[in-house]
């Protein structure tokens, strides 16, 4: 395994770490038990390791196991939801053998039912089978980046039609691999042929205004920045913007 990979890996084990223990702690009761080391089901980890970590590189507005009350007032869980802009999506991890045994003819009905409930409350509801996931993640893939790319295009022409000649900038040296890049305050300040205090209240603005996130950070302050996800679909999904060109 080469050490790009090797490194991956384990950037997305301590943020998936991380993630998990951050709800843990913030669960109690049916919720709690659900999200326990022991018993946080491996389709779900796989999920966020092949399909959700490659295209958004972040947990941010995630909630794993989201409980909610159902058409029935009663309990239901959702293996994640989503919540971004004015979107609430549910994403469910669907195991071929286990539907199979354990749903019977009026328990298929109910769960439909459900679903349908969960369209009229407002939520986009994708589904993922478990052996896609496993065997083709980067179909998975596509179709996550294809919702982002929909409910994103939208308000993208908006957002960039108030960026500056610098913000621009900014956007397309981290569009330049696909969206995979990071800048430094640092680079940022060379490429741009600004100051470094400069640059940091450059990159914290576009930050606030939800066009990048905190890559990593540190002790006292962010280091690295990205594209926001949700941004970087809607612009890769749409191809190259007029406005970046």
């Amino acid at each position: 395994m080469n050490s790009n990979l090797l490194s991956s890996r384990s950037g997305f084990q301590v943020a998936l770490d991380r993630f998990l223990a951050d709800h843990r702690s913030k669960s109690k009761g049916a919720r709690a038990e659900r999200l326990a080391a022991s018993q946080y089901g491996h389709a779900e980890a796989l999920f966020l390791e092949q399909v959700w970590w490659p295209v958004l590189g972040t947990f941010e507005h995630l909630a794993p196991e989201y409980e909610i009350r159902d058409f029935k007032d009663g309990i239901r869980f959702l293996d994640f939801a989503y919540f971004g802009p004015d979107q609430k999506l549910c994403i469910e991890i669907d195991g071929y053998s286990s539907h199979l045994r354990d749903t019977g003819r009026w328990q298929f009905a109910d769960h439909l039912m459900r679903q349908n409930h969960l369209v009229l409350d407002g939520w986009t509801v994708l589904r993922f089978a478990y052996d896609l996931v496993r065997e083709k993640p980067r179909s998975c893939q596509q179709l996550l980046q294809q919702f982002f790319g929909k409910s994103g295009m939208g308000n993208v022409s908006k957002r960039l039609e108030s960026l500056s000649v610098k913000e621009r900038e900014v956007i397309r040296i981290l569009l330049a691999d696909r969206g995979e890049a990071t800048v430094t305050v640092k680079e940022a300040a060379i490429r741009l042929k600004i100051s470094e205090r400069s640059s940091e209240r450059l990159l914290k603005k576009m930050t606030s205004d939800a066009m990048l996130v905190a890559a990593s950070a540190g002790k006292i302050r962010t280091h690295k920045y990205r594209v926001d996800p949700v941004l970087k679909a809607a612009l890769l999904q749409g191809s190259a913007h007029p406005l970046l060109a």
